[in-house]
């Protein structure tokens, strides 16, 4: 090691003290096909590691929604629900303990440093209100959580079942009449 410090500091100094930036040594160094040393001197961008996912839960429990970025000098996070800021929502990890049916929607972090910023993907949080006790996910299986009920209605009286299913990836749902799928009934609740 030099008393000046290393070599690339060294000429860093001798460079400033030209009076030459660092866009100049950019140039010089691309015009003598040094392309690989002119990424050394650019910030890397912001890389989300870890995307949220969407989740479906049970109300009353914990849930956290991770978003995990990489970026020069330091990240910052800010969570939005929709197109609206999550309160206290500037950190990696969004947690809601204890989880609330109004807390359900779209969720998005956007990354930024003092270069620039990025989105994660969006993230869905399904909460199912249940009359079942509340015991946590077990590796986030897929779980019915509410059963659609038997219902005794006269002809022509409007028939609404629902049913309710907690779990990681987001259960998708599917209705049924004597063993044959209902066209266009994906939804929670079947009218």
């Amino acid at each position: 090691m030099e008393p000046e410090g290393s070599p690339a500091r060294t000429l860093l100094r001798l460079i400033g003290e030209q009076g030459c930036t660092t866009k100049e040594l950019a140039d010089l160094l691309q015009s003598i096909g040094q392309s690989n040393a002119v990424q050394l001197l650019k910030p890397p961008g912001i890389r989300v590691m870890v995307q949220p996912e969407s989740v479906a839960v049970q109300s009353g429990q914990m849930v956290k929604l991770s978003c995990v970025a990489t970026g020069h000098p330091i990240v910052n996070y800010q969570w939005f629900k929709m197109d609206k800021e999550v309160p206290y929502g500037n950190s990696s990890e969004l947690v809601f303990n204890p989880v609330d049916v109004n807390d359900a929607g779209l969720y998005i972090c956007r990354v930024n440093n003092s270069h620039s910023f990025h989105y994660s993907n969006w993230a869905q949080l399904d909460v199912i209100e249940s009359n079942l006790a509340c015991h946590g996910l077990f590796d986030d299986k897929l779980q019915i959580s509410n059963q659609p009920q038997p219902q005794k209605l006269l002809v022509g009286s409007r028939l609404l079942l629902e049913c309710g299913a907690v779990g990681k990836p987001l259960p998708r749902y599917q209705w049924f009449r004597n063993g044959v799928a209902v066209i266009g009934a994906t939804n929670r609740a079947f009218v």
